[in-house]
């Protein structure tokens, strides 16, 4: 955070692996104020419509208990990659929203973004968190078969 600071203070300019990178650390510092500082700096440069730096977004604002942020910033995205989807399906089971979890998949299957494992493990964990033994079984079976 302090050599991002640095950077902007001389005015070198990010990139979207910059903008990525610190998102990623103001998620796992929960740094909310300085997370949402650096999303208005996206907006302005444009880069929050790059697919890595919206999935750190994402994932900013879900870990910061901002979950309806990130589906804004997930909606808002012109093509959603695998990250994207699972960190969705993450985001809303790691706030105990089972059934949005289940529907971000359940929009995924109308897509050409195919699941990999761990949306399947974010998808089992869903439906333990709430109890859908049922579901669960259902994915599981749909992982073993497709």
């Amino acid at each position: 955070m302090n050599l991002f600071a640095h950077m902007l203070g001389h005015d070198m300019q990010p990139t979207e692996v910059t903008y990525s990178s610190v998102l990623s650390a103001c998620a796992s510092l929960a740094a909310l104020e300085l997370g949402l500082q650096i999303h208005s700096l996206t907006i302005k440069t444009m880069y929050n419509k790059d697919t890595g730096v919206a999935n750190s977004l994402i994932g900013m604002h879900a870990k910061c208990d901002r979950i309806n942020d990130a589906r804004r910033t997930f909606d808002k995205m012109n093509k959603q990659d695998k990250v994207s989807w699972n960190t969705m399906i993450f985001g809303y089971s790691m706030h105990g929203m089972s059934m949005d979890a289940l529907s971000i998949i359940d929009m995924m299957q109308y897509t050409d973004c195919r699941p990999n494992r761990l949306t399947f493990v974010g998808v089992l964990s869903a439906c333990s968190n709430a109890g859908l033994l049922y579901k669960g079984q259902t994915h599981f079976e749909s992982m073993s078969r497709d």
